[in-house]
């Protein structure tokens, strides 16, 4: 399973030898990500140059990435990081879909993972997702899936919190296909705390 997730790196708490990674960024308000609208050039006017871009195929077209990446720690040196990141992803020079993730606390994307058992593939719709664990941290349109199975119309919702000081992250994927049902859920929970111990959970099956 590919998980078209953002760039994470460790190289500052290995080696203990620095106190930020990457560089800051503004983070996008939801108005500047509007899909299907937002050209790249608008984007990196709000953003400016990007750590990392590339280009790929996804589901045989396409389609160019730009990430974004910062972490800070606290002390000179420091086991503690906060951290955001954002990938946008362009089709012909336009927003296809976004995927942020952050643990600052003024704009943390955590939720409860707990929920996931609440929401049934081929019955939920949008609606109940979004009960449940709210606005995502990203979307994605066709052909930016994390599955084979997706065709045109098909769109993604991503729900992603990494803890770069623990190496946790959890993820959850929503995939919906044109009537808004969810067609395939993507989970997996890693390193994350638990009850305030720092107790590694397995990672959980690839789907439901």
């Amino acid at each position: 399973m590919k998980y078209y997730v953002l760039i994470a790196t460790f190289i500052c708490i290995v080696l203990n030898s620095c106190n930020t990674f990457g560089v800051n960024f503004v983070t996008p308000k939801e108005q500047d990500l509007i899909i299907g609208i937002t050209t790249k050039q608008i984007l990196l006017n709000k953003l400016k140059k990007p750590i990392k871009s590339s280009k790929d195929l996804r589901n045989g077209q396409m389609v160019e990435s730009l990430y974004y990446y910062y972490a800070i720690g606290q002390g000179a040196i420091t086991s503690t990081y906060s951290s955001k990141a954002f990938t946008a992803f362009f089709k012909n020079d336009t927003l296809i879909g976004y995927i942020f993730n952050s643990s600052f606390k003024e704009e943390s994307t955590d939720f409860d993972e707990t929920k996931v058992e609440k929401i049934v593939k081929g019955k939920s719709s949008q609606e109940d997702v979004l009960a449940s664990f709210g606005k995502p941290s990203g979307k994605t349109l066709y052909p930016v899936t994390e599955e084979d199975k997706t065709q045109e119309g098909d769109y993604n919702f991503y729900y992603v919190f990494e803890d770069i000081s623990t190496k946790g992250e959890k993820l959850i994927v929503f995939t919906f296909g044109s009537n808004n049902i969810v067609k395939n859920i993507v989970f997996s929970v890693e390193n994350m705390e638990q009850n305030k111990n720092k107790q590694e959970t397995k990672r959980k099956g690839d789907t439901y």
